[in-house]
């Protein structure tokens, strides 16, 4: 992951939002962009560059827009109220959440198109007990 034309502080909110901007525009990906984000979060909101809100807003815009949604929903996320804005941590843990269970679930369809783990190694072992049989006894091979 090479951050190209970022601040050299990490700690600015400007920071924080190249990494939304790159993120948005697929040039980092999205696990990187929540890890290093919540890594230098502390540091924007301890040197008091951000708010709640603009750091939730900076946040779901580096998102792309299915796991926006997805978050969206799950949170319920209003820009009217102002409280659900300041739960930024939340925002993001949910986030982390969706991303992981979507790389879990594209593994999970990627595995069960080409079988389940134990279906290949029971074809597997199948395959060699008929590959030894035909060897010892080319009659009683298995198709």
């Amino acid at each position: 992951m090479i951050l190209l034309s970022l601040p050299r502080r990490k700690e600015t909110a400007a920071y924080l939002y190249e990494l939304a901007t790159q993120s948005a525009a697929k040039k980092l990906d999205t696990r990187g962009f929540i890890k290093e984000f919540k890594t230098y979060l502390l540091l924007v909101i301890k040197a008091e560059e951000l708010t709640g809100p603009a750091t939730s807003k900076i946040f779901l815009g580096g998102l792309p827009e299915d796991v926006r949604r997805q978050v969206n929903l799950s949170i319920n996320i209003d820009p009217r109220v102002h409280s659900i804005f300041n739960k930024v941590e939340l925002i993001i843990a949910e986030s982390e959440r969706i991303v992981i269970g979507n790389e879990n679930m594209a593994l999970f369809l990627l595995d069960s198109y080409k079988g389940s783990a134990l279906d290949r190694i029971v074809n597997r072992t199948v395959s060699k007990r008929n590959e030894a049989m035909a060897d010892e006894k080319p009659g009683l091979a298995k198709p």
